[in-house]
């Protein structure tokens, strides 16, 4: 079984360590939450958006999506490339790709995920940003769907018609009402549930009956104000400290403590942070 911790770092702690064991255990039990960072109507030409994003992509939005609705089998995003590509005047016109979310709407979406995946205990990946494995590590590296051990067993499960895709996005709320009012302990029965989201939407789960008090629980972390302990003089003062003790201690709730859980800079990376703050923010 999985204790829930009062602090949202440590569940998240005890939350990954436990997918692991689920792994090697009994992975045909797991049920999974996929978060597929991104809005859900737009398309990109592969090839021009390398150099414009703005003038390569486009809003491309079907007046009905009945088609995708009776077949299981296939993602939207999929579904949505196939459907987009046949409206092309030219059989060789531009390969389609779905665009990238930008670092600050994976951060909002991811953390919002990772509550989400505490408290209905589903495995927590992320599909279509294999870009993090050049600068994040553990744990983040670990929870890309195309690099994961889960891939095969998230793959079965769509084939066999066992996902489903909840909207969280700016260009579609549709899967706002679910998520505030669904026992997501229970629902959806799907084995799969794949979220497309490119913003914050944890505080929706304080509007769900089922996990406020669990949410209320986790953000209880305490937070020092800010005129017991300004964050610039406390890390000015004790360089040498610690950076968990020290330039962190004031950052509570969930957002903080998942972003700093989950986002963990590779060592080059790292070193390159930290040689900038010497720098530029703490004045040499």
């Amino acid at each position: 079984s999985q204790t829930m911790s009062s602090d949202v770092g440590a569940a998240l702690d005890v939350h990954l360590r436990w997918q692991t064991r689920l792994l090697e255990t009994d992975p045909g039990s797991a049920r999974f939450l996929l978060l597929r960072p991104g809005d859900r109507y737009t398309v990109c030409n592969a090839k021009k958006a390398e150099y414009d994003v703005r003038g390569g992509c486009w809003r491309h939005r079907k007046r009905s999506s009945e088609d995708w609705q009776l077949n299981h089998t296939e993602t939207w995003d999929d579904w949505l490339l196939r459907e987009a590509s046949g409206r092309l005047r030219h059989k060789s016109g531009p390969r389609l790709t779905r665009p990238t979310a930008g670092l600050g709407n994976v951060m909002l979406s991811l953390v919002s995920a990772a509550l989400m995946a505490l408290v209905s205990r589903r495995v927590l990946l992320v599909e279509g940003w294999t870009v993090a494995q050049g600068s994040f590590g553990h744990p983040l590296s670990d929870l890309l769907l195309e690099t994961s051990p889960w891939r095969s067993h998230v793959e079965r499960a769509q084939a066999s018609g066992r996902a489903t895709n909840w909207f969280l996005a700016h260009d579609d709320r549709s899967g706002f009402d679910k998520i505030c009012s669904d026992d997501l302990r229970h629902l959806p029965s799907a084995t799969v549930l794949r979220v497309y989201s490119n913003q914050y939407f944890a505080p929706l789960l304080l509007l769900n009956p089922h996990v406020v008090q669990q949410v209320r629980q986790l953000a209880q972390q305490p937070v020092l104000p800010p005129d017991r302990f300004p964050r610039r003089a406390a890390c000015s003062s004790a360089p040498s400290a610690p950076e968990s003790e020290v330039c962190s201690a004031e950052a509570g709730g969930i957002w903080g403590p998942t972003l700093r859980h989950l986002f963990q800079p590779q060592h080059q990376l790292s070193k390159r942070v930290r040689s900038f703050i010497r720098e530029h923010v703490l004045g040499g």
